[in-house]
């Protein structure tokens, strides 16, 4: 049996999704699993144990006469979008499974109901139940991405490695509604070295370097700068070296859950029903207004911006953390 799965667009979601290929490979081990994902996310999943192919998508037409080359005998859907039906039907899959969202019912051999509460269920659950309909059994939930350890703590220009190893993951792509203020991780990192002798990592991507940089100038203490400098593929290495991930609601953060890293999550914006760290050692700090959660990139609010990334306090970040911490 051959399977193919098309993999959301964002790195956190696919990080979710990681539940829903280890439950593929454990319950078909004989089946050909592909990986259908974007450019960007080959990087970071071709060394992932239950793909055995990965289709970089390359166009609709030119990606689905690619898949019918596979005999890909189900399909599995996991973005809500209409293309990502479209590309599947295309490329003539017998059994298609998704959610029926966005007019695209007609397009799928096996729809599903698009609940009305979708957002207050995980999505590692809702994935998970992608997976069912083709006969997986559920029996293990948990995210998995794999690491090179050694690759990991070269990368880290550490100078204390016998001390806890504290990350700030500070940036958000999605927008400036998901980032808690720099001034405060700045506060954040200089108590964890001052009263617990941590040092402190500083991690994002390219377009992260500027938070960084304005972490850093309020700083009292030295961080590690690792911004922009880590590639996507080496970033889970990197972050299972770390003994607390602190994070906005971003892709990162998802990764930290996915190689066991106990994380801090700090949401404002967006629901953590949804899409908080997945499993036990995580934390969640979710101020919860009246207008949460807006799911907008920028606060819409005129007279009081960001008022729920601003109801998280420094003292409220400490207090998780020094629980974290061995």
């Amino acid at each position: 049996m051959n399977i193919a799965i098309r993999l959301p667009n964002w790195i956190g979601d696919a990080v979710m999704a990681t539940a829903t290929l280890s439950t593929l490979r454990e319950s078909f081990p004989a089946a050909e699993i592909i990986g259908v994902m974007k450019p960007n996310l080959v990087a970071l999943f071709e060394a992932h144990p239950a793909l055995d192919r990965i289709v970089p998508l390359e166009g609709v037409f030119q990606t689905a006469v690619r898949l019918r080359r596979l005999n890909v005998d189900w399909g599995l859907i996991l973005p809500n979008a209409f293309s990502a039906a479209w590309l599947f039907f295309l490329a003539g899959i017998p059994r298609r499974v998704g959610y029926a969202t966005e007019g695209r019912r007609l397009l799928l051999t096996d729809p599903l109901r698009y609940p009305a509460d979708f957002r207050d269920h995980h999505n590692v659950e809702n994935y998970l139940k992608i997976a069912a309909v083709a006969g997986a059994k559920i029996h293990v939930k948990r995210l998995f991405m794999p690491v090179d350890e050694e690759r990991g703590r070269r990368l880290i220009p550490r100078h204390h490695p016998e001390r806890p190893l504290v990350a700030l993951n500070p940036g958000a792509t999605f927008g400036p509604a998901k980032r808690w203020l720099p001034d405060r991780f700045a506060a954040v990192g200089d108590h964890l070295v001052e009263h617990f002798g941590a040092e402190v990592v500083i991690l994002g991507g390219p377009g992260d370097v500027g938070t960084e940089q304005q972490i850093i100038d309020q700083m009292r203490q030295p961080a590690i700068r690792l911004s922009g400098k880590i590639s996507l593929a080496d970033l889970p290495s990197v972050i299972a070296q770390c003994t607390v991930f602190i994070s906005n609601d971003t892709g990162p953060m998802h990764l930290a859950a996915a190689v066991r890293v106990p994380t801090l999550a700090l949401f404002a914006s967006t629901n953590p029903n949804w899409t908080a760290p997945y499993g036990d050692h995580h934390r969640v700090i979710y101020p919860k207004l009246v207008c949460s959660p807006c799911y907008q990139r920028e606060c819409p609010l005129k007279s009081e911006p960001y008022a729920c990334l601003r109801a998280i306090s420094v003292e409220d970040v400490l207090q998780h953390v020094k629980t974290m911490l061995p």
